[in-house]
């Protein structure tokens, strides 16, 4: 975004969540304050030029994605990114399978959409899920448990989180994006408030510490 904005220079319309996430983004481009950035609801419908838009809900690993129903004089488009259909999800809003059979109803014209493995068979298994497993892995270690995921994880992280305060132990987070999204979450009021973070300089050795320079911890 920091490199096309400039070329474009028009509004920014997002959820809260992409809204602090871009924020951050920009910031580092010296642009926070130039891009006007517009903050929309689920559901919500804006006419944007001769484009009538309506968000919809959806589900996927990062928190509150949205499909787009472009509705317009001569066609109906139906556009989304990724998804990961999920009936419980952990974090943010949650999915109508009526939505989207009500758009069928209405009529759709063109469909743009990438997901990945959206042409395969089968149904990707809910987040909640992976609870027990990794409970029993976390549990079992004898020391400290080292965890990888996607920042944008959040639902991830929340059960982590949890996991940790099960098994009696502290929660921190070490790399730049963790860092930025989880404070994201924070701020977009999706972060699960009982998860309390350990300063990661002290999950690091004394002489790696200088190498945290220019984190900031969420909140």
């Amino acid at each position: 975004m920091p490199y096309l904005w400039p070329l474009l220079q028009c509004p920014i319309y997002t959820s809260r969540f992409t809204a602090e996430i871009l924020r951050r983004k920009l910031a580092e481009f010296d642009l926070a304050h130039r891009v006007p950035i517009i903050v929309v609801e689920t559901g919500e419908r804006r006419q944007i030029g001769p484009f009538n838009v309506q968000w919809l809900a959806l589900t996927h690993s990062i928190p509150d994605p949205n499909a787009l129903m472009i509705r317009t004089g001569i066609g109906n488009i139906f556009h989304s990114g990724d998804w990961k259909l999920d009936d419980h999800p952990l974090v943010g809003h949650g999915y109508s399978r009526e939505t989207f059979t009500d758009l069928a109803s209405e009529g759709v014209d063109a469909m743009v959409c990438d997901s990945t493995n959206a042409t395969v068979a089968g149904h990707s298994i809910s987040e909640a899920a992976l609870h027990q497993g990794l409970l029993d892995a976390v549990r079992a270690a004898p020391g400290r448990v080292v965890v990888t995921c996607f920042g944008s994880n959040i639902a991830r992280l929340h059960t982590l989180g949890l996991i940790a305060r099960e098994t009696g132990r502290y929660m921190g987070l070490l790399g730049r994006s963790l860092i930025n999204m989880s404070g994201a979450a924070r701020a977009a009021g999706i972060w699960d408030q009982a998860d309390k973070l350990i300063n990661l300089r002290t999950l690091l050795p004394a002489k790696e510490r200088g190498s945290c320079r220019g984190y900031r911890q969420p909140g």
